[in-house]
């Protein structure tokens, strides 16, 4: 068995939701963390291992995303959340660059 992510208890459901409907079997270890938060590992057979951390990524990058949507982050010009954050300006203003359209901005 090899582990193909650590999360806490309550988002890992998600993935594990994701493992079941693309029938994967895997199985999950609750370490509680020096912090006290509960962490779920999960874990997967080897022959299993390199199709569920596909399924993983794909599942975390589609999390990011609604993250992203939904922190009202988005290019002025073209309307795209794939933003690269590159610092604050002299006052203090966080500075982002689009990665689609080039666009700079404060925000």
């Amino acid at each position: 068995m090899k582990c193909i992510a650590s999360l806490e208890a309550d988002y890992a459901a998600g993935l594990q939701e994701r493992l079941k409907t693309e029938a994967i079997p895997f199985q999950v270890q609750t370490v509680t963390h020096e912090s006290g938060l509960d962490y779920s590992d999960i874990l997967v057979a080897d022959e299993y291992f390199d199709r569920a951390c596909d399924i993983a990524e794909a599942w975390s990058s589609e999390q990011m995303t609604i993250a992203q949507s939904q922190s009202n982050r988005h290019c002025p010009a073209c309307g795209s959340i794939n933003l690269e954050y590159t610092g604050a300006d002299s006052f203090g203003v966080s500075v982002w660059k689009c990665k689609d359209c080039g666009n700079g901005f404060a925000r």
